[in-house]
Parts: structure tokens; C-alpha cells; sequence
């Protein structure tokens, strides 16, 4: 009889912490990769990556140069802000980065990144603490990622 009381509150002490677990528990986290926009505009403030624009930069020629990231496009009427303009969208990593951008064969960019990761909750999450293009740092829309580049 005294073995099946340790042997049942044994088991009722292994159902509780079995049950109780983490408040994160059956969470299921999808942390995207943490993504850039960047809209490039000419001093009239015409859209660079529009083949329609004059000395537009030919967004089959651009490239990243040392990176693992993808360059992919954002078509018109997509995404707001400025539905109108065709936008890049860089994906990057956690940590400090330096990119090299190359738009034309004439017209090579630095893009000066620092992601840091951040627990909210029970996932993981990605905030931008530095972007700069170039000798240009970039505050006001760190927030949000969506970066005006007028060249």
C-alpha cells in the first residue's frame, strides 16, 4: 500500500509539471526574414527602377556583390506607400552588415545594416537598429523599413 502512494503521487507530481509547461507552449512562431524596401528616386523624384524614366537603372543588371541576400522587385499598385513606383526589397541578417550594391556597372552603393534580435512574447523578433546608404544615415524610417533613395 505504501508503494502505491509514492507510485500515485509520484504520477500526480509528473502530471502537473507535464501540464502546466511554459506559457509559450504549442506557440507557434514564424519569424520572416527581416526585409528592407528601398524606393530609388532621380532629383526629380521620378522612380529610378521604372523602365520608363530616363536613365532608369536596369533592375536585371543589379546585384548584391557580397551578400547572401536576395534582391527581389515589388511590382506598381502593390505596396503602400507610393503604390506607383516599383520597389526592391532586400532580405539580410541578424548582426552588423555591410553590402555592396551594384546598380550599374558605373554606380556601385554601400547599405550599412544592424539587425538585432529581440524576444517579445514568446518569439523571436528582428528590429533594425542602423541603416545608412552610402555616407547617408537614415533615422526617420528605421521603424518602419522603407528607405527613399534619391540618387
Amino acid at each position: 500500500m505504501k508503494y502505491l502512494k509514492i507510485t500515485l503521487i509520484v504520477f500526480a507530481i509528473a502530471i502537473f509539471f507535464y501540464s502546466c509547461g511554459t506559457k509559450c507552449d504549442g506557440v507557434a512562431c514564424t519569424t520572416s526574414p527581416p526585409v528592407m524596401i528601398l524606393d530609388f528616386r532621380d532629383k526629380a523624384g521620378r522612380d529610378l527602377l521604372n523602365p520608363t524614366t530616363p536613365f532608369h537603372y536596369d533592375t536585371l543588371r543589379m546585384k548584391l556583390l557580397n551578400a547572401s541576400g536576395l534582391i527581389s522587385f515589388i511590382k506598381q499598385g502593390t505596396v503602400a506607400p507610393n503604390k506607383e513606383r516599383i520597389k526592391m526589397v532586400l532580405n539580410w541578417s541578424m548582426g552588423e552588415n555591410i553590402t555592396y550594391l551594384k546598380l550599374t556597372d558605373n554606380d556601385q552603393d554601400t547599405i550599412f545594416t544592424n539587425y538585432q534580435k529581440t524576444t517579445a512574447g514568446c518569439c523571436a523578433n528582428y528590429q533594425l537598429q542602423l541603416f545608412k546608404y552610402n555616407t547617408k544615415t537614415y533615422t526617420d524610417s528605421v521603424a518602419n523599413r522603407y528607405f527613399t533613395i534619391n540618387k
